[in-house]
C-alpha cells in the first residue's frame, strides 16, 4: 500500500470539498500580498484563508454528513469493509451509468475519498 503524501491528502481533500459543495473564492479588494482566496462552506459560509474545511481523508463523520447525501442524490450505493489485515476497502457503484469505483487505504474514510475521486474524475469535474 502506497502512503499518501501530506500534498496529497490536501489535494484530495480540496477535490472532495468543492465536490460537495464548498468553494474557494476569491475575494476584492485584496490587501494580503499573498493570498487572496478563502474558503465558504456549502451554505455560503466564509470559513477564512486557510480553512476550517472537514478532513474527508480523516474524518468518517465529515464523509457521512457531506459525501454520502451528494453519493445518494446522484442514485450510488456505497460499501466500505475490511478484507483481509490492514486494508481498508470502498465500493462506489454509480447504478444511473453502470460504474463502478474502488479506493484502498488503511483508513476508511481515505479509501472512501479515493473511490469518489475516481468517481468525480468520471464525472467531467
Amino acid at each position: 500500500m502506497i502512503e499518501l503524501s501530506p500534498e496529497r491528502l490536501e489535494e484530495l481533500n480540496r477535490k472532495i470539498a468543492e465536490w460537495v459543495g464548498f468553494a474557494e473564492v476569491e475575494h476584492h479588494p485584496c490587501y494580503c500580498p499573498t493570498q487572496c482566496k478563502y474558503w465558504h462552506g456549502i451554505d455560503g459560509e466564509f470559513l477564512g484563508k486557510y480553512g476550517d474545511l472537514p478532513d474527508f481523508p480523516h474524518d468518517m463523520q465529515a464523509c457521512f454528513e457531506h459525501i454520502v447525501p451528494k453519493l445518494r442524490k446522484l442514485g450510488c450505493s456505497w460499501y466500505i469493509g475490511q478484507p483481509e489485515g490492514d486494508i481498508v476497502h470502498s465500493h462506489i457503484h454509480w447504478i444511473a451509468k453502470d460504474k463502478k469505483f474502488s479506493g484502498y487505504d488503511e483508513e476508511p474514510a481515505t479509501a472512501l475519498c479515493l473511490a469518489v475521486e475516481k468517481l468525480i474524475s468520471k464525472e467531467g469535474r
